[in-house]
């Protein structure tokens, strides 16, 4: 799921040809989506165990060792479950 960044920024720093559409606004709020490829650091600043971590993953993702959900509902019972089995091994 790709995370939206929501900034509120004065009219003032909009270029001029958005601030003469938008003389009655003081304030604008800019809603995006940021480019998280651009964001990430290098992989050589990860720690060799993450990069096997995300390796092992992505096998058994190919592999077909995962659970998909159609609706956040089924989602959300799914992890309950787990909480539920979780608690009961440390009773």
């Amino acid at each position: 799921m790709q995370n939206q960044i929501i900034e509120s920024v004065h009219r003032s720093v909009l270029p001029r040809h958005v601030r003469e559409k938008l003389r009655e606004a003081e304030y604008v709020r800019i809603i995006y989506e940021p480019d998280e490829e651009a964001n990430m650091p290098p992989e050589e600043d990860f720690k060799p165990e993450f990069i096997k971590l995300v390796k092992e993953s992505e096998k058994d993702f190919q592999e077909g060792r995962y659970v998909s959900f159609e609706t956040r509902e089924e989602e959300n019972k799914f992890f309950e479950s787990l909480k539920k089995n979780n608690e009961q091994k440390h009773i």
